[in-house]
């Protein structure tokens, strides 16, 4: 009996294991493919947001209308998807934000949450990028540049193609939640997976292997205490088969030597 256990462990693992690892790089690979793809696709709809918020503060900013225009971004930064929202200049310095936080903060080029946009090529640059802010959070952040249209002429240089910048940060922890649950949905279904792999490869190989190893050894140990004339039952031709012929076939012989000694002997 602990033979046959430790056959039947040893062939679990030997399922198990490979199981598990095949699993879990398939699960990987799937959740890792998954995450950029919807990561890709939210990005793409971040910077449709930041295009549809510089729509909602045109008519304020063309119209003049500061105290518009800061009510407006007051409201959208009460938003609590939204980690940042600032209006800047040709310099990179905030000009508005939602209740006047950073106004006159210079943001710098060189800071890693710009280098994913920065370090590329003006041509290159995209309109949405996943980037880590200061606290460890990440964000979509969606850069949006303000045209100076003929009618922004009033105010601004008509020599000048841009007016400023509207700087965009949408947390990315909402959507990551539905991406978790999914990978939990994966790993709880690849562990049933398995699970009903043991219990089927474990009464297989009791039924078809284990108990017929324990036939053959339960004769062999009966047959040594001198029960000659026990034999095994024909099964199927694998190995198992082979086997328990070949016990048949030496226990015949071993018979009938047997009894031509004692036939010599008399």
């Amino acid at each position: 009996m602990r033979r046959s256990l430790n056959l039947r462990v040893k062939v679990t693992l030997g399922v198990v294991v490979p199981l598990v690892i095949i699993l879990g790089a398939f699960t990987a690979i799937e959740h890792a493919r998954r995450r950029e793809a919807t990561l890709e696709n939210l990005s793409f709809v971040a910077a449709q947001t930041g295009q549809v918020i510089e729509n909602s503060l045109q008519h304020e900013m063309l119209s003049r209308n500061v105290e518009g225009l800061q009510h407006m971004l007051n409201a959208i930064g009460e938003d609590k998807k939204i980690r940042a929202i600032y209006l800047l200049d040709m310099t990179g310095r905030v000009v508005f934000a939602p209740q006047g936080v950073d106004v006159g903060r210079q943001l710098d080029n060189l800071d890693p949450t710009c280098q994913p946009c920065h370090r590329l090529p003006a041509a290159a640059r995209p309109t949405s990028v996943v980037v880590t802010l200061a606290d460890g959070q990440r964000a979509f952040r969606s850069m949006n540049p303000l045209e100076n249209r003929p009618e922004c002429h009033t105010c601004h240089d008509p020599g000048q193609r841009l007016n400023g910048l509207l700087l965009t940060d949408i947390s990315v922890a909402p959507f990551e939640v539905p991406l978790a649950a999914d990978l939990r949905a994966d790993i709880l279904w690849g562990a049933g997976v398995i699970a009903i792999t043991v219990l089927v490869v474990n009464l297989a190989m009791s039924r078809l292997v284990v108990r017929r190893l324990e036939d053959v050894a339960g004769a062999l140990a009966r047959f040594g205490r001198g029960q000659l004339d026990l034999r095994l039952p024909a099964g199927s031709a694998d190995e198992i088969g082979q086997l328990a012929a070949a016990f048949n076939q030496m226990g015949t012989r071993i018979q009938a030597e047997e009894a031509e000694n004692r036939a010599l002997s008399d």
